[in-house]
């Protein structure tokens, strides 16, 4: 029984299952929003009946699970039980939530104890143990953890010790009364008894109702809302209110200090910190901002802990991520040549071959084809590109008439020239037009211009004009250098996936953690109808905001709201102590975190790139030989005669083939003994009478880069053997064959050419000297045999 449930959870059906619970639990806790609960309508409470039983169902799944894995794997008493391993830890915490939160479902616990029901939340990270590339960044942050502890305990002491200055100098200082009727030098002993808050003071009283009738009642202002009692003066912070800072004890200082060093609303603080007087007393009037000194506080805290440390910090992210994604990766222990020698194979091993245009047989077409496949054609398309750009630079807001006219017209000239660019390339090619990704690109331009000054489309019409500007991408394949900060992007795209997925996942984690603590929080100055929680999309908006640094400390002091601003009974207050956790934990890994692992993902590659284009093999030689082989199979098959590879080593250019060859390295030998050489030097197969275009471009590319000795059971090197078996065993079944059939490589057919070649010389010259033999012996006889010419014949054979 133990083994069948043991096959059963290692049955990848079973995995794509729990896949597929995970998301649907994800989008139930995306779809839960704050209404469900509080709407009394009967098509609503239905909707959150039903979510109440898919999470009870989904529960009973996951637990299922678990007791399964449990069951098959041990609970944790040998090494390779369930609780011995990390990922599995994390779901059996998950799974005890979920469990808890069930328990809690429609109780009256206390408010602290209810919101561990968010914390399901956490079920979307379960994706991460099933996904290798996510669980690659994640296990390369978790193991460099340590380092990047020893630089956040510096990073933390400097912040402290700014601070603990911040405390002495400033504690108290920021305080004043909240009764705006009372004179600014009024003191804390003044501050006593209640007022009645009336105009733009209203939003100081706790409940959306009183603000609305405090509103209502204009001057009068909420003389009646409060029963008669008034509402309390508070001697704090920016007059007591919450959404404010304050050096009043080191947690507060260390808070603003992070706020200082993020960058967001630092001069608000600083301009603030510069009218305090001493603690207790009324802070100076704007403008005084006497304290001039002061802003060097400001000034070193952004120096020495945003400019210096932070740098730090994210250098060793940086650092430690690169070093411990090389070791998972099996390149950890390898030298630079080691690893370029790696990449260069593998990258030849992902190449695929071009497929060629054949010139048309139509004498008009033909005429076209030439024309578009000229070097000047393409000159003039990229300066109409640069001159369309200039003119779509030139429109402005308050542009004349006779220009507006005049840009139109260019415009209209322009998008007539790029259709009469596709025109001509689709006649001149036909289908073949279509196999390019540059001519779609460069297609679906011409069409969105098209529609873009087609009428009745309002205002979709200036959406589609906006991709004409992308038609600058065309300069890239002009400019080596541009070339090469594109192919950097482009093999950044994958490994950035893996990051990307991961920060989405913490936008959607903490967009529900959100929603479940902070929807029903007093809106403040920055906690508002634009940035809230009271919804999921709302959530993910406010948090990418927050990942930027725009004013997320303004948003996360006003979810720190309390009594007397709020009402605890109405449920409306904040969390002051949860609420900065959660925003600075959230911007530490958004901002801090990922962020820098995109950077971290891109100087890696452009590194990389940067060493390939100095390798002996780069992408233009690759380049070279694509071309080379789309001669010889114009439809990109992957497959040529073995007999012609020496045709093809002997037109690639060095040093993936002969063409070319330095005379140090020919050593006087013609290219196609020099063909014939390389192609006895390299093992490549020979499938019923054919070779194919990966197996020669990796053999030549071996071949051409210099010799590494690199351990055969090294990771990266039993992958590049896995891929290039896996790809020829493809290339078997393609074919109807397999590789036990393989009899020959081409350098054995090759050399098996060769000596054909010789044995037929040889039996031709043999041939020859006989049949030379047998002539000269006729010729030898017939001298002898023939009678002797007379006087008059040898005078006429002489004249």
């Amino acid at each position: 029984l133990r083994q069948a449930v043991f096959d059963l959870i290692n049955n990848t059906r079973f995995d794509n299952f729990i896949l597929l619970l995970i998301a649907i639990s994800t989008v139930l806790l995306a779809i839960e929003e704050p209404y469900v609960d509080e709407c009394k309508e009967t098509t609503c409470v239905g909707f959150a009946q039903f979510l109440q039983s898919a999470d009870l169902i989904l529960t009973v799944l996951f637990l299922g699970e678990m007791l399964c894995k449990m069951f098959a794997l041990g609970v944790i008493l040998h090494p390779h039980s369930f609780l011995r391993g990390g990922w599995n830890i994390l779901d059996f915490i998950i799974v005890c939530i979920s469990l808890v939160s069930l328990g809690l479902a429609g109780s009256s616990a206390i408010k602290a104890l209810k919101s561990l029901r968010s914390l399901r939340a956490l079920r979307p990270l379960r994706v991460i143990s099933r996904s290798p590339g996510m669980r690659l960044v994640v296990n390369a942050i978790i193991a460099a953890i340590p380092a990047i502890a020893n630089v956040t305990v510096v990073v933390v002491l400097f912040m402290l010790i700014f601070a603990i200055i911040g405390v002495q100098n400033f504690k108290g200082g920021l305080n004043s009364c909240n009764d705006v009727n009372m004179p600014l030098s009024a003191s804390k002993e003044e501050c006593v008894g209640t007022w009645f808050p009336s105009g733009d003071d209203c939003g100081v009283l706790p409940t959306d109702v009183l603000i609305d009738i405090c509103l209502r009642n204009g001057t009068g202002g909420c003389q009646t809302c409060l029963n008669g009692g008034g509402f309390p003066r508070v001697w704090g912070p920016n007059g007591g209110q919450f959404h404010t800072f304050n050096f009043d004890n080191v947690g507060q200082a260390l808070l603003v200090v992070f706020e200082v060093v993020t960058g967001e609303m630092w001069p608000d603080i600083m301009y603030a910190t510069m009218d305090v007087t001493g603690p207790g007393q009324p802070m100076l009037s704007w403008p005084h901002r006497e304290n001039t000194s002061v802003a060097w506080w400001f000034i070193l805290v952004t120096l020495v802990c945003s400019f210096l440390m932070i740098n730090v910090f994210v250098g060793v992210i940086i650092d430690n991520f690169n070093q411990i994604k090389s070791r998972q990766e099996g390149s950890g222990l390898l030298t630079p040549e080691q690893r370029i020698w790696i990449e260069t194979m593998k990258k030849s091993m992902e190449q695929k071959p071009i497929k060629r245009v054949s010139p048309p047989t139509n004498p008009i077409r033909l005429k076209l084809w030439h024309l578009v496949e000229s070097q000047r054609f393409e000159v003039f398309i990229m300066v109409v590109i640069l001159l369309n750009t200039l003119v779509m630079m030139l429109q402005s807001d308050h542009m004349s008439e006779g220009l507006m006219a005049a840009t139109s017209v260019l415009n209209i000239g322009f998008l007539v020239i790029f259709i009469i660019e596709a025109g001509s390339k689709l006649t001149a090619m036909g289908r073949w037009y279509f196999s390019a990704a540059w001519n779609c690109f460069d297609f679906a331009l011409v069409v969105f211009g098209i529609l873009g000054v087609a009428g009745g489309l309002g205002p979709m019409a200036s959406l589609l004009r906006i991709f004409r500007v992308a038609r600058i991408f065309r300069l890239v394949r002009t400019s080596p250098g541009l070339l090469t900060i594109f192919r950097t992007l482009v093999y950044s795209i994958p490994s950035m996936i893996n990051v990307a997925g991961i920060f989405a996942l913490f936008m959607l984690i903490y967009s529900i953690l959100g929603m479940n603590l902070f929807s029903r929080i007093k809106h403040g100055e920055f906690l508002n109808e634009d940035a809230n929680f009271q919804s999921f999309w709302g959530s993910m908006q406010t948090l990418f905001r927050a990942s930027t640094g725009e004013s997320f400390n303004g948003i996360m002091h006003d979810c720190m709201i309390q009594e007397p601003y709020c009402s605890n009974g109405d449920g409306n207050c904040g969390y002051p102590v949860f609420a900065p956790i959660y925003f600075t934990s959230y911007y530490l890994i958004a901002a801090y975190t990922l962020l820098s692992m995109i950077t971290a993902i891109i100087l890696d590659n452009f590194n990389d790139n940067n060493a390939m284009s100095h390798n002996s093999v780069t992408e233009d030689h690759i380049e070279l030989f694509k071309e080379e082989w789309a001669k010889l199979d114009p439809k990109g098959t992957m497959f040529i005669k073995e007999e012609i590879l020496v045709k093809l080593v002997a037109n690639v250019p060095y040093p993936l083939g002969v063409k070319d060859t330095p005379e140090s390295v020919a050593k006087g030998l013609s290219r196609r003994k020099l063909a014939n050489q390389l192609i006895r030097s390299i093992d490549v197969p020979t499938i019923r009478g054919q070779v194919s275009f990966n197996d020669v471009l990796t053999e030549l590319t071996s071949k051409a880069m210099p010799e590494i000795d690199i351990p055969e059971e090294n990771e990266m090197i039993m992958k590049i053997k896995d891929k290039k078996n896996e790809h020829q065993n493809k290339l078997f079944a393609q074919l109807g064959t397999s590789k036990e059939n393989v009899l020959f490589s081409a350098g054995q057919v090759n050399a098996i050419m060769l000596i054909q070649s010789s044995m037929r010389g040889f039996i031709q010259r043999r041939k020859i000297e006989v049949i030379t033999a047998k002539i000269h012996e006729q010729l030898t006889l017939h001298a002898f045999d023939s009678p002797k010419p007379t006087e008059d014949e040898t005078e006429s054979a002489e004249s």
